[in-house]
């Protein structure tokens, strides 16, 4: 059992939770959805989640060396020597032959499947490469989100407005930059020598996502799709969800991941649960 267990925390099962983008466009969406389609969006869902499965295992193996002298970090399978270099490379080896063989025989579409390659490669340049570089990092990890709504988007064929998009880039980038703050006790962390400027990031880009909401509610685009309908009392859950994940990352100091975060924080999960039921009754039953 515990190795089982080292091997769950390898692949990080717990975060395919992010995946859960890939079936937002089901809930903002009119269209009548066939069984079909759900099955296919699940299928996008498994993909996704065993490529970011693979995306991990690269990283904590690059990353051995310095999550050993990490706190918090040294106890991830590979660091703390749980698994060893031959478990890790069959584990990965297996992932990604499963990968390949349900992006190839179960019909995804080429969109989805250049998405997904394109978060693979992308992902492997960010361990490699960016990681280090201040802000760019969390600019391109961003951008994975972005990413997972537009398989969603693809598979139901149905386009959303950009700012939805941005919606959705500008969230990722504020929890990316909490995620930095609540790093910064950290000695090797790159940001801690910018932390005013971390600071004022996480709030103005908190702002600009509460701009962005109230644009994307008054849109011409939300109106002409969905009529007058009153979204604007939606707006209370946007902000209490942001100021309370702002909250919560920036006292705690905690390094939880949001995953986590977002499960731990009982204001995060109502408000989240009724922003979702809030926007699925409005689209669907007024």
């Amino acid at each position: 059992m515990t190795k089982i267990k080292n091997y769950l925390a390898l692949i990080r099962v717990h975060q395919w939770f992010k995946n859960i983008l890939i079936l937002l466009p089901v809930i903002t969406t009119q269209k009548n959805i066939g069984s079909e389609t759900y099955i296919n969006l699940i299928i996008i869902f498994i993909s996704f989640s065993l490529a970011s499965s693979l995306v991990y295992v690269f990283n904590d193996f690059f990353d051995k060396n310095e999550d050993i002298k990490h706190p918090f970090k040294k106890t991830k399978p590979i660091a703390n020597k749980s698994i060893n270099l031959n478990e890790v490379i069959i584990i990965f080896i297996i992932i990604f032959l499963l990968l390949l063989f349900i992006i190839t025989q179960f019909g995804m579409k080429s969109e989805n499947t250049y998405l997904i390659l394109g978060y693979l490669f992308l992902s492997f340049i960010y361990t490699v490469l960016v990681k280090k570089i201040i802000f760019f990092d969390v600019l391109l990890v961003a951008s994975f989100y972005v990413f997972r709504i537009k398989c969603g988007v693809n598979e139901i064929d149905e386009d959303i407005n950009n700012l939805i998009y941005l919606q959705i880039y500008t969230a990722a980038i504020f929890i990316l930059l909490c995620k930095r703050f609540s790093d910064l006790n950290f000695s090797n962390n790159i940001y801690k020598k910018y932390f005013n400027i971390l600071k004022f990031s996480i709030d103005f880009i908190l702002l600009g996502n509460i701009i962005i909401y109230f644009l994307i509610i008054n849109s011409e685009y939300l109106y002409e799709k969905y009529g007058g309908k009153p979204y604007y009392f939606t707006v209370l859950f946007v902000i209490i969800s942001f100021l309370r994940y702002r909250h919560y990352t920036l006292k705690n100091k905690n390094t939880l991941d949001p995953v986590k975060i977002l499960f731990k924080s009982k204001v995060l999960i109502l408000s989240n649960f009724l922003w979702i039921v809030s926007i699925f009754l409005l689209n669907n039953m007024l």
